[in-house]
């Protein structure tokens, strides 16, 4: 297919063009929560009875993927963002996350005969709310268990975990793959962890599996125990109902303890397919999930049909392109590449970057949720190729983890091509180091003339956590005096490094036609920081951070973080966002030898405030903290093609007053709010953390 010029597409194929007076806001990995920030933000409101969603006319929201998972908001957060896109069509942009795709899986994994003989039964349509569904399935449950009068009547899975097996048995999807039974790699096929004994066909024990092993999120299940009561009431009327019939009854954490398992089940079968083509001879069965869930019933599949796998934004001389890993990067060639499948590549694909492919991309996912809700419908008209959409399934699947090169040992391709995560938008970065700003500093995006009146190139995305503070570096074309910007806006680690996203830190990026500002706060409390400190480097222009090992105490110290310090939320423009590179050296123990190693890896660093910088090795997730004894001298940025907003202003003014320093007499300069400042090595400093440097250097000496 040859490329279309000129812009024919509109949103449904992702591409967007704002007017010069609208306000875009941009964010990344909500994971499950929603901090306050960002829900006035998008004017959404944790209330029921909210039913008008609509933004101001000068506001556009992109929201780069990832809304489910590691958060009590899971569900809330779906239907909250879906309803806004909907009131709000041309004005949203929502992204496909990895989070957001792998509920695909639900229904196949999830489903039990008994619970979806139950929720197609006319006979329940009198009951009133949801809350009595659940605690009818609870009865059922209690009463019948594996002994039903027929198949369908049995609490058991429909898939077998030997059937899921071909389907999430993947690298980058199921966390012990390669594994043998002590969680290392296995040395021959006979060593690997069994899946099926491990996946397990017990019901509460796969639902706590598969959060913890398969999506990555060991803490979901109880966030699941507060957002259902939250929603339905559970527990409460339970309890008034026991009350009421004088029964003894379980207080609310051992009724959680109990029957969640029940509830995630049922909510992930209603969540998971749409329902609305179900066709059953059973006269007893209606043809149609009960209304009672008509909010929840096929949630996971809408709210992916609104989202895009990539998006093309434009305003004033600013092009925008978003997708939740980053454009694709091809180590082989070393340059960007839009796909025109996801996850391969061809030789059409290395030409140039192909902009028109992003429709190609999109367009590709809807024909696969439309297949989909053909295969899970049992529609009678079925009309798809069985055999070639279940190695699309396979696909898809495997594009929400990083299967790297080893995706075609699963997956059979008829399109003989080799299929890769690294040409997926979705799952394309594999860590800092191999993508993303550290990656990309200096690699520009190239594009055909038809895209030279844009001086200024945005390549945003999340997915890869990048500390306390998103992370960004540029690029510049000097052929055609373009700026790339790439930026990853992911800090959902920032609060807690494992099952538990943000609830309070934010960050955004506003874009306007005249600035572009990273908006944000970073709250967190005993959080575990490694302070890092400078030693020369090996090369010119290389800077080394090193921290002790792990066990050393010393080095590692739980801190409550707040950035900035001073304000509500750091303001601040990218002109004036400057990045450190270097390498963090670590110092740890092999696993197989037990001696001492020294591993090396790169990290970027940023600030707010130009004193403190942070940032986070990918490789382990350790975040950073580095502090300057003397404040570093920042590197020249690119030449801009037209004034950025910002800028540097002459903050210090000569004074008649002398510092002396030993044989030294030194200039002070006074800030423009009074302050004594000296300048060292060209960077100003103020007068009293100068005098401490010096008083400090002339202690050691003693010593």
């Amino acid at each position: 297919m040859g490329k279309k010029k000129g812009g024919a597409h509109g949103i449904k194929d992702g591409m967007y063009k704002f007017d010069n007076g609208v306000e875009i806001y941009f964010f990344a990995d909500l994971e499950g929560n929603m901090p306050d920030e960002i829900s006035k933000l998008i004017n959404i409101k944790d209330n029921e009875k909210q039913t008008q969603f609509k933004l101001d006319d000068n506001r556009a929201i992109v929201f780069t993927g990832d809304i489910t998972d590691r958060g009590k908001m899971s569900i809330r957060n779906l239907k909250n963002m879906l309803k806004l896109k909907t009131d709000n069509e041309t004005h949203v942009v929502l992204t496909c996350g990895n989070r957001d795709l792998n509920k695909i899986r639900c229904y196949q994994e999830f489903a039990v005969y008994a619970i979806e003989y139950i929720l197609m039964q006319k006979n329940i349509y009198s009951l009133g709310t949801p809350a009595e569904i659940f605690i009818y399935i609870i009865n059922r449950y209690n009463n019948i268990k594996t002994d039903g009068y027929n198949n369908l009547d049995v609490f058991k899975f429909k898939y077998s975990a030997e059937h899921i097996e071909q389907y999430v048995n993947l690298k980058g999807v199921w966390l012990h793959y390669g594994k043998n039974q002590e969680g290392q790699p296995a040395k021959s096929e006979d060593q690997l962890m069994n899946f099926a004994k491990n996946y397990t066909n017990d019901l509460k024990e796969r639902v706590a599996y598969i959060y913890a092993n398969t999506f990555g999120s060991p803490n979901q299940v109880d966030f699941f125990k507060e957002e259902f009561e939250e929603l339905f009431d559970i527990h409460s009327y339970y309890s008034k109902n026991a009350i009421n019939k004088g029964e003894e009854y379980l207080n609310k954490e051992n009724f959680y303890n109990e029957y969640i398992h029940l509830f995630i089940i049922t909510m992930n079968m209603i969540m998971g397919k749409r329902w609305d083509n179900d066709n059953n001879n059973n006269n007893n069965i209606g043809n149609r999930l009960i209304d009672k869930f008509n909010d929840y019933i096929g949630l996971y599949i809408r709210y992916l049909e609104k989202c895009h796998i990539m998006s093309k934004i434009t305003i004033g001389n600013k092009l925008i392109i978003t997708s939740h890993s980053g454009i694709p990067y091809d180590d082989t060639e070393s340059r960007f590449i839009i796909p025109r499948n996801i996850g391969k590549s061809s030789a059409e694909d290395l030409k140039e970057i192909n902009i028109e492919n992003i429709v190609l991309l999109n367009t590709e996912l809807t024909k696969f949720l439309t297949d989909f809700d053909q295969y899970f419908n049992n529609n009678n008209k079925l009309d798809i190729i069985i055999k070639l959409f279940k190695e699309n399934f396979k696909k898809y699947i495997a594009m929400t983890g990083a299967c790297l090169d080893e995706c075609n040992k699963h997956i059979k391709d008829y399109g003989q091509k080799t299929i890769k995560s690294q040409f997926s938008p979705i799952v394309g970065i594999h860590s800092l180091n191999d993508r993303g700003p550290l990656k990309y500093r200096g690699k520009p995006i190239i594009l055909d003339s038809e895209y030279d009146k844009y001086n200024k190139i945005y390549h945003i995305f999340g997915h890869q956590p990048a500390g306390l503070l998103p992370s960004f570096s540029t690029a510049e074309n000097k052929q055609k005096t373009q700026i790339t910007y790439h930026i990853d806006l992911d800090i959902s680690k920032a609060e807690n490094i494992g099952g538990t996203s943000n609830s309070k830190s934010y960050a955004y990026l506003k874009i306007t036609k005249d600035e572009h500002r990273f908006v944000g706060e970073t709250k967190t409390t005993k959080t575990i920081i490694y302070n890092l400190i400078k030693e020369e480097g090996k090369e010119e222009g290389s800077d080394i951070y090193i921290s002790k090992n792990n066990e050393d105490k010393e080095d590692i110290y739980k801190e409550n973080i707040y950035i900035p310090s001073s304000s509500d939320n750091y303001n601040i423009s990218l002109d004036k966002y400057i990045p450190l590179f270097g390498l963090y050296k670590v110092t740890k123990e092999d696993k197989v030898t037990k001696e001492d190693i020294e591993e090396s890896n790169q990290i970027i660093l940023h600030s707010v405030d130009n004193n403190t910088y942070y940032g986070m090795c990918s490789q382990n997730f350790q975040l950073l903290k580095y502090v300057p004894l003397v404040q570093p001298v920042q590197p020249v940025q690119p030449v801009q093609p037209v004034q950025q907003d910002g800028g540097i202003s002459n903050k210090y003014k000569k004074s008649e007053k002398r510092f002396i320093n030993g044989k030294r007499k030194m200039v002070i300069y006074t800030g423009k709010r009074g302050g004594e400042y000296v300048k060292v090595k060209g960077v100003f400093i103020s007068l009293a953390k100068y005098k401490k440097i010096i008083s400090n250097k002339a202690a050691k000496k003693t010593k």
